[in-house]
Parts: C-alpha cells; structure tokens; sequence
C-alpha cells in the first residue's frame, strides 16, 4: 500500500509541508484526484515517492529532495525546482532577489523645495516639485529628513526616481523618523493612491500616518496608501499606521520588491495581481498594533 493516498473523485486539496518520509511500500503519496501540494520534504525511501495518476486534477512539488515523480501526462504539474536526488541545503534557500535602484545620481532634500517637517504646513506641492526635479536631472534620491510632514494630496514618484526617508530597517510607527500625514481622499476609498510609483520607482525609510483616522471608532475609508503603476518597483523599511488598502500591486507590477514592510490597514495590507514578472516579498510584518501605538 501507500502511505498518503488521495481518493479518486476527490475535489479537495492536500497539503503536505516540511515532512520526512522514512520508507514507504508503493508509494509515499498515491494521488488520483484532488489537487496536491508538496513541498520541503524529502525521502529516505527507494522507489517512486509520489504518484500523480490520472484524475489529479492538479499538482505542485517544490523543494523537495529524494522524492522522484511519477505524474500521468494528463496531469497539470509543476514540479518547481525539483531534481530529487541533487538538491544541497544551500540550493534550497529562497531566491531573494536584488532590489531595484533609484536610476541616477542626483541628490536632493526636500527642505529645499519648501518641505514643513513640523506638520503645520501642507508639504505635497513642495515634495512633487523636489520628485520632478531629481526626475528632469536623471533620476535619483529626493530625501526627507526626520519630522512630521503634511501630505494632503497625491504624490506621483516618476520612474527613475526614490524616495526616501530615516529609516534604516523595518521600524515601529513610535519610532517616529521621516513621518509622512495623509490627509488624502478621505472618504472616497477609489480616488488616486497616496503615493503611486511609476515604473522603476520606490520609496525607502519612511512611516506614513493616517491622523484623522478613527481609533476607537467605525474606521473612515481611504484610497490606496501605495500603488504601483508598472513593474520593478520598490517598498523598502517603509510602515503604515491605519490606512485602508496598503500596497496596490494589482496592475502589471512584475518585478516588485517589498521588504521590511510592516503596519496595519483595515482592508487590505497587501494585494498583488497580474504580474507577468517575478516579485519579491520579504519579511512583511503585520499587526493591528502599529496603528494603536501611533
């Protein structure tokens, strides 16, 4: 016999995640129906391991290591980096990626454009016109020294350019730093993203606050906190405290790179769709208390 066996006519989905089989009879896994997952295990058997035979309706086997494959042609299998009897622990590890890069050289600091990092001033206007300037010279890094900064209306980050703020790593929203307030479409959760990022843009270093956001109350409704606009864009050490909807990578963000992103949305923290390229999420951290400790 077999020691998992997946019934024909089944419609249902087994998972079997980090496991070791030790030995087995015909097969470790006998799949006839239903859709499988198999993943980070390895076999200390002889033999065919897994079985994939007519009615399986679907299949996916990754980092797996001495489980050889029997799958029937009809069988829609993903097999992922499979080679059964090659695979060494240091092959194994995850693909991290490389963030993209901002494209130039320039350098600018938004005090310079009119940029108020004591919050009594609307700074949007003053930050776009510092964005198109790093993006007229090239491409490059607009920074944000540490403060509260009032951004009320979108900011459009063009491709080529970053910006940035403090932060070095991923970060709790008490911990203050570049802080940006969003005021933005309050009440109209389908109006323009608070930051959107055009193709080959990012942001680095920063936590976005929501002020007028109810705390103990019926939450308001914002748009999008981040959305990108095309592929290989990038959200590094960046939190939200108490927006709706987080990251938009719904359009054709392939390529994206998000790490150390961290905070709490109502609605959605992160929504990914239509990527024709590999992206990156990496240490995402989540919890309603980013927002209640802001």
């Amino acid at each position: 016999g077999s020691g998992i066996v997946v019934e024909a006519g089944s419609t249902g989905m087994l998972s079997v995640m980090d496991l070791t089989f030790g030995g087995w009879g015909d097969y470790a896994v006998d799949a006839s129906g239903g859709a499988l997952v198999v993943q980070g295990c390895q076999g200390g058997g002889t033999g065919t391991a897994v079985r994939l035979a007519q009615g399986t309706q679907s299949a996916s086997l990754d980092k797996n290591r001495n489980l050889s494959v029997e799958a029937h042609s009809s069988v829609d299998a993903y097999t992922g980096s499979n080679t059964y009897a090659a695979k060494t622990d240091a092959e194994i590890l995850p693909d991290y990626g490389i963030c993209p890069q901002a494209a130039g050289s320039a350098l600018l600091n938004g005090l310079d454009y009119g940029a108020d990092k004591t919050g009594a001033e609307d700074s949007t206007t003053a930050v776009q016109n510092a964005l198109n300037a790093a993006s007229a010279a090239g491409g490059g890094i607009v920074y944000l020294p540490a403060g509260l900064y009032w951004v009320g209306s979108p900011l459009q980050i063009p491709t080529g350019v970053e910006l940035r703020g403090v932060a070095e790593s991923g970060h709790h929203t008490n911990n203050l730093g570049t802080v940006l307030m969003s005021t933005n479409g309050q009440g109209n959760p389908s109006a323009a993203a608070f930051i959107t990022l055009q193709s080959g843009a990012g942001i680095r270093g920063l936590t976005i606050w929501y002020p007028n956001q109810n705390k103990w109350n019926t939450p308001a409704a914002f748009p999008s906190t981040i959305r990108g606009a095309g592929q290989n864009v990038w959200v590094v050490n960046v939190t939200v405290a108490g927006g709706t909807q987080g990251v938009d990578l719904s359009a054709d963000a392939g390529g994206h790179y998000l790490e150390f992103y961290c905070g709490f949305s109502f609605q959605n923290n992160i929504t990914v769709d239509n990527a024709s390229a590999a992206g990156r999420l990496i240490n995402l951290h989540f919890n309603p208390h980013f927002y209640m400790r802001s």
